[in-house]
């Protein structure tokens, strides 16, 4: 679904950011597969560690998730695909709102 959404918008290039557990990152791993079937390019695939056992925003996870913000800020993609938990989304959009990567004003598009 997510593949043709992108599709019917008429996105051509898109960023991947998710966690590495077995959700967020084999959910990535398919929609990459079926947008390499159409005429949407991946620029970039990003992941964080799923770090459950760490309180945020402390841990490996916190800092991998401003690595990924920092690529899509420097980046001219402006269409990212998010996968994961709840929770570890609302921290990245937490992140990406501090960094001006999301929020009013910004030319960035999140589905997922």
């Amino acid at each position: 679904a997510l593949a043709t959404m992108i599709q019917s918008y008429g996105w051509t290039r898109v960023a991947i950011v998710a966690s590495d557990d077995a959700y967020g990152f084999s959910l990535a791993k398919d929609v990459q597969q079926l947008l390499l079937q159409t005429d949407v390019r991946v620029d970039q695939f990003l992941t964080y560690p799923d770090d459950d056992w760490k309180p945020f925003p402390l841990g490996t996870n916190a800092e991998q998730m401003d690595v990924a913000v920092n690529r899509l800020l420097r980046s001219s993609t402006r269409v990212v695909v998010l996968t994961g938990i709840v929770r570890d989304i609302q921290h990245f959009f937490l992140r990406a709102y501090r960094s001006g990567a999301a929020g009013p004003g910004t030319e960035f598009v999140y589905v997922g």
